[in-house]
């Protein structure tokens, strides 16, 4: 066999070809390793099971990642009893109960050393014992027995169970704790009890109890003794059990006067006369050797006889909640009430009210009365004591209010006329004067209206007398002042003679002009003074007077020579009319000083405010405002209110 040996192209091709593999001729990469594992140190452990107080304890901490052995420790404080050691095994006898987080620790053996640290919650649970073990309070023979066991610690809720022994004949232990029941049977019995939680590790305890059931004499009657009627004959029996029958009955301190009690029987009887609780007391003796005692304190209820009076209440006023109590007295509580005839008034209820043991008339009525209605009343007595009358009940109107608080000023010798304004109650009103008086010249009629012409300068309050037209009427009263103020009359239809004022409400009417045959319109003028830089605010009110005015006011801030100032505003946002358009600048005084109408009120009233020219500090300005009607055809009696803030 021959050899042919390999040229050094082949064996490089050769040794090229190694580790190409079995894939296609187009040269694709090898796949990609596997990620490597992590090996990152982490505490897995976040927390731990539950501990008892004062119970042996063990677990054991777990960890993820890291390289080689692993080393725990503890880095803060733990419990009272627990410790950890370097295998992460937590253990001991834990010895105050709660819940702790235990911070802990860990390193590998990695170079470098890798370490963990967090915080494991702990919860030791409290040791489980009962709140009462031992001697029992006593129970009676033929008497209702209750007590109940209880446990502190552990988780609720808990199992209880007779754990051996027994208990008196007649009674029963609940798995809630509750020793209950009724016993014949006199004695000691010795029992146990076991409890379990819910908790895990599961907990159980143990008690051992000792109860005694004595046959010692005891009165079983409650203290509120059955109820008496007045003027009723009353008889009840008194009840004791134990001890050695038969048994005797006295009083125990004075009984009441109209009760006889019957020894042998423990029966009182009596007709009591007077309402109201009667202390009773009363003792009893058996038959024993040595004879045993008790004592009973309780009372007698004594209810008078049942009665309905037939009345008329005071009046109500309408849609005013109220609460009247209706003439019922005596009977039995509760108290029954029904409407046999007639009809309460419209949002009006009959109610009985416990505790205080009264009917009452309650609501908000919604008409105008009088109502009469039939009530009858049935108390709780046995047999039922019934008794009615009739009830009158007169819903009027509410009361009048006085809306007038504040009078306009008036002038010397001018024309004055302001009407009293009121709301509620019965219209139409009679007014008077029941104190005090008027300026001279001033009178009230009984319609309200406060006219005429002072005479003398003079401030004057007296009260009002408001009475309505209500049957019955009511009355109503407020006190008010009035300022007349004593500026020279002259002529005011011109600059030259313009009427002073200041700051104040004042009642006017129109002045003619000095010569009607030249066509212009009457008007007054007045003459005004404010500082530089203030603002002087002028209402003039014609048709909101009562009654209104026929005047259209127009009105003016002028000069000495006539000329309207430009630096007034309007009183409202909305200054051209028709249509109403935003003022763009409305607190601004960039108005002409005229106005006709106040804009957005819907009243033909008008109102200016003017700022005064000048810097603040300087001698104050006069200047005048001119009141003229907007027809030209203004008459004297024409009247107007005019109210001025901001002058000196």
């Amino acid at each position: 066999m021959s050899f042919r040996p390999i040229g050094i192209g082949a064996l490089g091709m050769l040794l090229l070809c190694v580790g190409c593999g079995g894939g296609s001729s187009s040269g694709s990469p090898p796949p990609s390793p596997p990620p490597p594992t992590s090996s990152t140190l982490k505490i897995s452990t976040a927390t731990l099971p539950d501990a008892l107080q004062a119970a042996p304890y063990t677990t054991t901490l777990q960890a993820t990642g890291g390289k080689g052995s692993l080393t725990w420790s503890a880095v803060g404080v733990f419990p009272s009893g627990i410790g950890l050691d370097a295998t992460g095994k937590v253990s001991g006898t834990p010895a105050i109960y709660g819940n702790y987080g235990l911070s802990v620790q860990v390193q590998d053996s990695s170079a470098p050393v890798q370490t963990a640290t967090t915080i494991v919650g702990l919860k030791i649970i409290q040791k489980m014992k009962f709140v009462t073990t031992g001697q029992l309070i006593d129970a009676n023979r033929n008497i209702p027995y209750y007590f109940p066991v209880f446990v502190y610690g552990g988780v609720t809720p808990f199992t209880f169970t007779l754990n051996g022994g027994s208990i008196p004949p007649g009674m029963q232990f609940s798995a809630d704790g509750q020793l209950t029941g009724i016993t014949t049977e006199e004695g000691t019995f010795h029992f146990s009890v076991k409890v379990t939680d819910s908790g895990s590790p599961q907990q159980t305890a143990t008690a051992d109890y000792i109860l005694k059931v004595d046959n010692i004499l005891t009165v079983v009657t409650p203290i509120q003794l059955p109820y008496a009627l007045q003027n009723h004959p009353y008889s009840t029996k008194l009840t004791a059990i134990n001890g050695t029958p038969p048994y005797t009955w006295g009083p125990f301190g004075a009984l009441p006067q109209w009760i006889t009690l019957d020894s042998a029987t423990g029966t009182i009887t009596g007709t009591p006369s007077l309402v109201g609780a009667e202390p009773t007391g009363l003792t009893v003796t058996d038959s024993s050797s040595p004879p045993q005692t008790a004592n009973f304190y309780g009372y007698v209820q004594v209810y008078g006889i049942l009665t309905v009076d037939s009345v008329t209440i005071p009046p109500i006023q309408i849609n005013s909640y109220s609460v009247v109590k209706l003439p019922v007295s005596g009977g039995v509580p509760p108290l029954g009430s029904s409407i046999i005839s007639g009809s309460a008034p419209p949002g009006m209820t009959i109610t009985f009210q416990p505790g205080i043991d009264e009917i009452w008339l309650v609501g908000a009525p919604r008409s105008l009365g009088p109502f009469t209605f039939g009530l009858r009343v049935q108390d709780s007595a046995s047999p039922n004591q019934i008794a009615q009358g009739n009830v009158t009940v007169d819903v009027v109107p509410l009361a009048p209010i006085i809306k007038t608080g504040v009078l306009p000023d008036g002038i010397v010798g001018k024309p004055y006329s302001w009407g009293l304004a009121a709301v509620q109650g019965t219209p139409p009103y009679s007014w008077s004067i029941s104190s005090g008086a008027l300026p001279n010249g001033l009178l009230l009629d009984s319609t309200g209206l406060i006219h005429g012409s002072p005479t003398a300068g003079v401030q004057t309050q007296f009260i009002v007398l408001l009475t309505d037209s209500g049957a019955p009427a009511q009355t109503v009263s407020s006190t008010l002042t009035i300022q007349i103020h004593a500026i020279a009359l002259g002529r005011n239809d011109s600059i030259a003679t313009a009427t002073p004022l200041t700051n104040g409400s004042f009642s006017a009417t129109i002045s003619p002009y000095s010569d009607p045959s030249t066509n212009k319109a009457d008007g007054d003028y007045y003459r005004l003074t404010a500082n530089p830089g203030s603002t002087v605010s002028v209402d003039v009110f014609a048709e909101r007077l009562s009654p209104p005015s026929p005047l259209d006011p127009v009105i003016e801030i002028l000069n000495s020579a006539g000329t309207p100032f430009a630096t007034c505003k309007d009183p409202a946002s909305a200054y051209l009319s028709p249509p109403l358009v935003a003022d763009p600048n409305p607190f601004d005084c960039n108005n002409s000083c005229i106005n006709d109408d106040d804009p957005g009120t819907g009243t033909t009233d008008s109102s200016l405010s003017f700022q005064v020219p000048g810097a603040g500090g300087g001698a104050a300005l006069t200047f005048y405002l001119h009141v003229l009607d907007f027809r030209g055809d203004a008459r004297p009696d024409m009247q107007y209110q005019l109210q001025i803030q901001g002058a000196n």
